[in-house]
């Protein structure tokens, strides 16, 4: 190797004029370090983008987890719906049969003015559990859907993050 430096030092001299063989030595180097940390920068550069990839993917897929689960739990909450709305039209049902023999046997009859009162009393009160239940359960959807914007919220941010770190890594190390 000795051979081959002494004539490229002697040609590089000869070409950059009045530099010294130790400036010379220098200078090849200095590039040197400098072609080895473009390497490392480029090297650097591939880590990070792997990084984020590997990131994106499994945000991804927990995202994708929880849009399914989500989608069950949205399904659960209609068939429950609509299995308490059944419960509650012949839970209606007994309650007039109920009231209506009741009225029967004390004479009064359900036709009467006091009958209709305490039929439509009891209409009522099943329509305001109706109601009630249907705004518990479209809290329960609202509260799905935060879940969901939370994880996407909280994705964005990670990313963010990483890139951000990333950013300040090549602006310390290339």
């Amino acid at each position: 190797m000795g051979g081959l430096s002494s004539p490229l030092t002697g040609m590089a001299t000869s070409v950059l004029g009045g530099f010294t063989g130790g400036t010379l030595s220098n200078g090849l180097a200095i590039a040197g370090q400098i072609i080895d940390n473009k390497a490392k920068r480029q090297e650097l550069r591939a880590q990070q983008n792997i990084v984020l990839q590997q990131l994106e993917q499994k945000q991804g897929q927990e995202l994708s987890e929880a849009q399914s689960e989500e989608a069950l739990d949205r399904e659960n909450i209609q068939l429950q719906a609509a299995q308490d709305e059944t419960e509650r039209q012949a839970a209606l049902k007994r309650a007039v049969a109920r009231q209506r023999a009741a009225s029967g046997a004390s004479g009064v009859g359900s036709a009467g003015g006091s009958g209709e009162a305490i039929l439509l009393g009891l209409f009522e009160e099943s329509e305001d559990e109706k109601n009630e239940r249907e705004r518990l359960d479209e809290l329960r959807l609202r509260a799905i859907d935060q879940d969901i914007e939370n994880i996407q919220s909280q994705n964005l941010l990670e990313t963010s993050q990483l890139r951000q770190r990333q950013k300040l890594e090549r602006s310390l190390f290339g």
